[in-house]
């Protein structure tokens, strides 16, 4: 058996050195330690330098995509919200309907209260008695002055049942806004996390490709050394370009999420925004199905603008039958006259203005219209029955969201668990393969496979927690209580 000094010459022999020279030189004695550990190390370093070169030239092609640095304004989804609601024209369309339906209330009101008007007659015209008679006085200055004031008295109550009708389709109207602003807010919040999950899946592909670079620095270090194959390199290599073009398309996919972002916003003047995540993710934990569909019952915008909808039916059916009834109005009139004594006949009258006053009733029965009255009672019947039904269908509509919102929170509660531990153990499944490939007892194909399922594992992850959050917000919007965070 040898010694250990025995034993240094002959590992050094490919220096070129003969032992009896090793021998001589002492590398080991102290006069000589500091060139020999210079040898040494220069020895030690001569493959890994090798290697290092072959790995430039063997990876050349490969150009890691850096970070991308993203480009536009920061905005918080609070504040994102907002400008969707100040900007979007389609909540501004809904506004305007509903001043409009205002206005139509207010009209229909007016019919149950007095009318005033005033008319002003001033008459340049020829004599009472006729151009032969008086040729002297041809044309005379004549004025009237009317003041008549018009009193609904009594119609069987089709102006209130006008002024009902008015009201519910305003009241309709005004739930179909918030719906609209609900939906705005809905559409807002999915885009934000849409583009949450964009970027960190972006952070997920450049954490791929640089650990499919490692992998393919140690495939082709393995292979200078004669530890590895080149069917091991060529795996690494297109492993590497996998994770590449994933990272490009997450790149785009994150630029496309971002002009969505900024459409959804309505915003004129902004083209991209970068999303603040200042607050936690929902978990979907404060769901509770059984009071939120009583919950759903009472608010939800829709269903509520169907049911207003009923109401303003039923009193169009009231209106348009109550045209087959008589209506009494009053009228009072004062009359202010001033006319030339010439005009009469006789100059010597004075000419001093008189007026007079009149009372009188009016009442209007309804005899025959050709049929018009009775086809509008059938088109308001007509009508009204559409709006139980729509009230009916829109119910069935709610329940059915609320549950199956309710069910999806849950899938995704489980499928963000479930992946949750896929990942955990695609990171240690990747770990052992890694130093299993190191120490010499798996292939590149095991450790390819490792990373292939490391990376769906990530994205799984993200995907499934993202896709919970979404859920969330469909969740409320089904119910009808989302409102700005």
């Amino acid at each position: 058996m040898t010694s250990g000094r025995a034993k240094t010459p002959r590992n050094l022999s490919m220096t070129g050195w003969t032992p009896s020279e090793c021998r001589r030189a002492d590398l080991f004695s102290p006069a000589f330690r500091p060139r020999g550990v210079l040898v040494v190390a220069a020895f030690l370093l001569l493959p890994l330098l090798a290697g290092r070169a072959a790995l430039a030239a063997d990876s050349s092609t490969f150009v890691d995509p850096a970070p991308t640095l993203m480009e536009g304004t920061p905005i918080t989804m609070h504040d994102a919200v907002l400008r969707a609601l100040k900007f979007r024209p389609l909540r501004k369309i809904d506004r305007d309907r509903l001043k409009q339906l205002r206005e139509t209330e207010t009209q229909a009101r007016a019919g149950l209260f007095p009318q005033v008007s005033a008319t002003y007659q001033n008459s340049y015209s020829n004599s009472l008695f006729g151009f032969f008679l008086f040729p002297a006085s041809q044309f005379f200055d004549t004025q009237l002055t009317t003041v008549t004031v018009n009193q609904l008295i009594f119609d069987f109550g089709r102006t209130g049942s006008q002024l009902g009708q008015a009201k519910w389709a305003t009241k309709a109207q005004k739930e179909t806004y918030e719906l609209t602003s609900q939906g705005i807010i809905r559409d807002v919040e999915t885009a934000y996390y849409t583009i949450l999950q964009a970027i960190e899946q972006e952070s997920v592909t450049h954490l791929n490709v640089i650990n499919a670079r490692n992998h393919l620095d140690a495939a082709i270090l393995r292979l200078r050394a004669g530890m590895g194959l080149k069917a091991d390199v060529t795996q690494a290599k297109v492993n590497l370009s996998n994770a590449i073009l994933e990272r490009i398309q997450s790149v785009n996919q994150r630029k496309k999420d971002q002009i969505i972002l900024a459409t959804t916003i309505g915003d004129p003047d902004r083209v991209h925004y970068v999303p603040l995540l200042d607050f936690p993710l929902p978990d979907g934990s404060f769901v509770h199905l059984r009071g939120d569909l009583e919950k759903a019952r009472r608010q939800n915008p829709g269903l509520l603008s169907a049911q207003h909808q009923v109401m303003s039916s039923k009193d169009r059916l009231k209106a348009a039958w109550r045209q087959n009834y008589p209506t009494i109005n009053g009228q009072a009139q004062y009359f202010l006259a001033q006319i030339p004594p010439q005009a009469l006949g006789i100059p010597n009258l004075p000419n001093y203005p008189f007026s007079s006053f009149a009372f009188s009733g009016l009442v209007n029965i309804p005899i025959f219209e050709g049929g018009s009255t009775m086809a509008q009672v059938h088109q308001a019947r007509a009508m009204l029955n559409a709006s139980i039904h729509q009230e009916a269908e829109t119910t069935l509509n709610v329940i059915s969201q609320v549950r199956q919102a309710y069910l999806d929170i849950q899938e995704a509660r489980q499928a963000l668990a479930e992946t949750r531990t896929e990942l955990e153990n695609a990171e240690e499944y990747d770990n052992l393969e890694e130093g299993s490939y190191q120490a010499g007892k798996a292939t590149a194909l095991d450790v390819i496979d490792a990373q292939t399922s490391l990376r769906k594992a990530r994205a799984d992850f993200v995907s499934a927690k993202y896709a919970l959050a979404l859920r969330v917000v469909l969740y409320h919007y089904a119910v009808g209580d989302l409102t700005p965070p």
